[in-house]
């Protein structure tokens, strides 16, 4: 009998810790849910269309530049974790606000579509030589 529960314990470790190792695919951004988050947490500071208010310096994320050079990792970092010393508070749920993970997620696919295109994949540069010495005069 205890050689029973033995073995049953054995077996449902060996499923648990094979189904924590299985990777769950995430659910596809949801751009129409995005824009109601944005509508609802972000518009406020960041404008209707991503114009931004110098008022309280929150930037215009609709500006092209600025897509272009925020990664998806940095403005996921920024909406769930705020910014430093800025007006940007925390909004993700670990650190008490109410976004999930998966709304950040969907707040930044909708930012991407003022792009007009999705963000292409950039390779980093290679880092430039420094010439042994400047040329003087």
């Amino acid at each position: 009998m205890l050689y029973r529960m033995k073995a049953s314990a054995v077996v449902l470790a060996v499923l648990f810790a094979v189904s924590c190792a299985v990777p769950r695919p995430k659910r596809a951004t949801d751009t129409r849910r995005g824009a109601e988050l944005y509508a609802r947490m972000c518009a406020v500071c960041h404008g209707a269309n991503g114009e931004g208010f110098a008022a309280d310096k929150a930037p215009a994320m609709s500006n092209p530049d600025f897509l272009a050079a925020a990664d998806d990792q940095f403005l996921f970092r920024s909406i769930a974790d705020g910014r430093r010393n800025t007006t940007m508070s925390a909004w993700g749920d670990k650190n008490g606000g109410p976004l999930t993970p998966s709304d950040t997620r969907d707040l930044i696919a909708f930012m991407r579509t003022w792009a007009g295109k999705p963000r292409p994949t950039v390779k980093p540069a290679l880092k430039p030589s420094r010439p042994a010495a400047l040329p003087l005069g």
